[in-house]
């Protein structure tokens, strides 16, 4: 008796996998968010920073000039974080970071507290993380030296950015430096002769090429510029004099460019900033909120 054979089962009808739904950016909402000012000595960096809601600071630079004039703001220099300097960044990321992070800023201060100030980035991490970095030599060498400057640098800017986790906003500052392009020249008459220069690329002061990096870690980078025009008005005899007036503005930057200003100015209106760039605005409305722009 034979074996009937058993029928081919059909294959099983093609289901395409399900495709994620997308979300809409209209729900999208940064509670507490991290921002980078950018710009070159006395462009008004401090006076952003500080004009932040309920600020606590971390002054890392070299005096307190930023400081003077606010009013009564908490704040801790590098000494009080730890009194050898080469010793700040392991406090910074062992001690400071970790106790705000956990609850305990009321430990460091009585004053209620919604903004967490990095006041000078170039010192703390050209100088400080620099020290850490090179021991006992005089400069950083290779690229041993650079890799483990930029890891540990990227390191601590990730651990100051997350305390926005913690119910803080962070803001920091760093300098910008300029750095002249390379000659254009042009053969004139059987010579060549410069006839000008490359426009100027501008990057924060800090060791290294990962500069750059520093920047894509923040919600957004800010660049601070000082204008100064021209004013008639009477000295205290009467006479009518020219003075400088200075215009403060901020811009909305590209980081990994040359730190164009692309968007609106924003002017200075009784020590405070009162306004924020449209682009800004519509990205970050929690950044609108902080600045009391919103309800």
């Amino acid at each position: 008796m034979s074996t009937p054979i058993a029928a081919t089962p059909k294959p099983a009808a093609f289901v395409p996998p399900a495709l994620p739904r997308a979300h809409s950016t209209a729900d999208t909402l940064i509670p507490y968010v991290s921002v980078l000012y950018v710009g070159v000595p006395k462009s008004g960096k401090s006076t952003c920073a500080l004009s932040w809601p309920d600020p606590l600071v971390l002054d890392f630079g070299a005096n307190l000039a930023a400081l003077q004039g606010s009013h009564d703001l908490p704040y801790l220099k590098g000494t009080d974080i730890a009194p050898d300097s080469a010793g700040i960044i392991t406090r910074l990321e062992q001690v400071i970071i970790p106790a705000i992070a956990n609850g305990r800023v009321s430990e460091i201060t009585d004053k209620p507290v919604k903004t967490i100030v990095f006041e000078d980035l170039t010192y703390l991490l050209g100088e400080h993380l620099d020290k850490v970095v090179r021991g006992s030599k005089e400069s950083l060498e290779g690229f041993a030296d650079y890799g483990t400057f930029g890891h540990k640098a990227e390191n601590l800017i990730l651990k100051m950015v997350n305390l926005t986790h913690a119910g803080f906003n962070v803001v920091a500052t760093i300098h910008l430096g300029e750095r002249g392009g390379e000659d254009i020249r042009q053969k004139i008459n059987d010579k060549w002769e410069i006839v000008g220069q490359k426009p100027i690329k501008r990057r924060p002061v800090i060791t290294g090429q990962f500069r750059d990096i520093i920047c894509g870690r923040f919600d957004n980078a800010l660049l601070t510029q000082r204008h100064l025009t021209k004013k008639l008005q009477k000295n205290a005899a009467g006479v009518i004099e020219t003075v400088d007036v200075a215009e403060y503005y901020v811009y909305t930057i590209n980081p990994d460019s040359t730190y164009e200003g692309i968007g609106q100015g924003l002017g200075r209106e009784g020590g405070k900033f009162h306004a924020l760039p449209a682009k800004v605005d519509g990205r970050y409305p929690a950044l609108a909120k902080a600045w009391g722009l919103t309800q």
